[in-house]
């Protein structure tokens, strides 16, 4: 009877030792962004369309869109502001500023995407709505603003 219960116990330990995986061993999933963040509704004008385009080809590049705050949102695109500062058509330069309104719920405003360029060159900059509203309405903000 001693035997069976060893044979059984070993037979039952090699079962659970085998059987277990080390943590680092399983793999993370990955969350892709990239479909919900560059879905469209429906067709952009020209301009925005352009926008969209630059931006998925950046992301493409460098994949921002998977390094922005997991609760940015996704874009609005329909309402990209679009504000050209300098414009110097003689020697060719431009620069302008769009600014990209992001939703979670689709009613409310989660965070801004900005982009800033400069003869082409685009420098995206996202600010979550929670940071602008403690900016701007806190006597005591946590960040001070460089500018």
């Amino acid at each position: 009877m001693k035997i069976i219960i060893t044979y059984l116990t070993g037979i039952f330990l090699s079962f659970l030792i085998f059987s277990c995986k080390k943590i680092n061993d399983i793999k993370k999933v990955d969350i892709d962004r990239n479909l919900s963040f560059f879905y469209l509704e429906k067709p952009l004008d020209s301009e925005r369309q352009k926008i969209y385009e630059i931006l998925k080809k950046q992301n493409d590049e460098t994949g921002f869109v998977n390094d922005l705050p997991s609760n940015c949102g996704i874009p609005i695109w329909e309402k990209i502001l679009i504000e050209e500062k300098i414009s110097n058509r003689e020697m060719g330069d431009s620069l302008e500023d769009i600014i990209i309104p992001l939703t979670i719920s689709n009613e409310d405003l989660s965070a801004l995407l900005k982009l800033e360029s400069e003869n082409g060159v685009y420098v995206i900059q996202c600010y979550l709505t929670n940071l602008l509203k403690e900016y701007c309405f806190s006597n005591n903000p946590s960040y001070k603003s460089t500018g």
